[in-house]
């Protein structure tokens, strides 16, 4: 029987919910139904458009134009979950990573071209409208890249270490060089060099917040991965995030990012006063919310700091939804991450395919920009709340279908892989002919 949405009804029950909560947010009510739930609505509005107090109908949001914005993209991304699951039932997921990893490249390599320049226009013509903007590559703002880039590399290096299952091989009967050719798998090296660029990029940019998620990232794929994993793996495994750390730490500025940390103390006080000014805020809107994507606008009455710098956003991407969703869109979003959190941990530990380390990548991915969401509100922008969504997909989708190469289990001795890659490098090594492509190299054995 073919699945619809995700397959699970929570999941799918408060996603709903949730985009309907955004949209009720703009249905125009009575003075007395307004007054009732959100009294402190007709004020912000009073205060901010600086008219005269009137008895037209007015819905919960603050700033209308902003809530349509808000939850049009809210329900195009739930949409594109949906359909992504859909289409991920029906055949092979691996052209999305790819998809992934060369729009990584562009992007990456868009920004430290920028950075290298020194240009702050975007692609050297349009400047920030903003005052205090920081365009790195595509984005405006160094540390929404930063949440695109956490989310796209361990995608990719999952991939990678799934594409290192299919093709590496240990056994002791082969030379240690065709055991050394047949990890440089082709692809895999694609893979890992977008996420090696993908990560030089975020050092570049210096995003305190995108390294620490990161971090979080890899600590997760290693903690999960690991456990499913046998020993001899593990050194090639533990060979490639050697050489891949090897060579980012050789990119990076390391003074420059001992500098940026060192400011994360000074630099704190302002967030602390944001959070602490944002607590009347969700007070006064505590059920309905000031609307989706109104938090700038509400805080034009509510800050209390000098207003030579204005809160635009939260920093907290949590606290951001409270403010702006009230329990009218907290509580389904809470049940969403908790329904999708455990469907997550089911589809997961089920798999005992390749497929498990795309979904661990995907996975850290996600734990990656949650972790970010402590001190940014990154998932604000179109192109990273679409890469979440793709991801998310990527994590929990269920297969209906499965190609030759998705039965390939996740722990597994095939034979090694003679790719363009694998032969070059044994030709190199001097000790493994680069032809006969159906014969595995030192068998003997043809490759079904």
């Amino acid at each position: 029987m073919r699945q619809t949405g995700s397959g699970n009804r929570w999941l799918d029950v408060s996603l709903v919910c949730l985009v309907a909560g955004a949209w009720l947010q703009l249905l125009p009510l009575p003075e007395s139904v307004l007054t009732t739930i959100s009294p402190e609505t007709r004020t912000v509005i009073e205060a901010v458009r600086l008219v005269a107090r009137d008895t037209t109908l007015t819905s919960v949001s603050v700033e209308p134009r902003s809530t349509v914005w808000a939850a049009g993209v809210l329900t195009a991304n739930v949409l594109l979950f949906w359909s992504v699951c859909a289409l991920f039932q029906r055949g092979d997921i691996r052209w999305s990573v790819r998809v992934i990893a060369w729009l990584g490249i562009v992007f990456a390599t868009l920004g430290l071209a920028q950075a290298a320049s020194g240009s702050g226009a975007v692609y050297w013509w349009w400047a920030p409208f903003g005052e205090g903007a920081e365009p790195f590559g595509t984005f405006i703002n160094r540390n929404h890249f930063a949440t695109w880039v956490i989310m796209a590399t361990p995608a990719c290096v999952g991939y990678a270490i799934a594409r290192l299952y299919v093709s590496a091989t240990d056994d002791p009967t082969h030379h240690w060089t065709a055991r050394l050719v047949s990890v440089f798998d082709g692809r895999a090296l694609f893979l890992l060099f977008a996420g090696i660029l993908m990560t030089v990029a975020l050092l570049v940019t210096l995003s305190r917040s995108g390294l620490l998620g990161l971090t979080a990232a890899t600590v997760f794929v290693v903690l999960v991965g690991s456990r499913q994993i046998d020993r001899r793996r593990r050194r090639w495994l533990g060979a490639y995030v050697t050489a891949a750390a090897i060579i980012v730490v050789a990119f990076a500025d390391t003074d420059a990012l001992v500098q940026r940390f060192n400011q994360t103390v000074a630099t704190s006080s302002g967030r602390i006063a944001i959070w602490r000014e944002t607590l009347p805020l969700i007070e006064d809107f505590w059920a309905t919310g000031t609307g989706a994507g109104t938090y700038q606008t509400a805080m034009l009455v509510y800050q209390e700091s000098d207003r030579v710098v204005y809160f635009n956003q939260a920093h907290n991407h949590y606290l951001q939804i409270v403010a702006e969703g009230g329990l009218l869109l907290s509580i389904p979003a809470a049940v969403a991450l908790l329904s999708f959190l455990r469907l997550a941990r089911r589809r997961v530990m089920s798999d005992r395919t390749a497929v498990f380390w795309i979904r661990i990548g995907a996975a850290g991915g996600l734990v990656a920009v949650m972790v970010q969401n402590l001190w940014e509100t990154g998932l604000r922008m179109p192109a990273n709340a679409a890469l979440a969504a793709v991801l998310a997909a990527l994590v929990v989708h269920a297969r209906r279908h499965q190609s030759h190469r998705d039965e390939q289990p996740a722990v597994k001795i095939p034979l090694p892989s003679t790719g363009a890659a694998s032969r070059l490098t044994a030709l190199l090594l001097g000790r493994i002919p680069p032809v006969c492509p159906l014969v595995a190299p030192c068998t003997g054995r043809t490759r079904r």
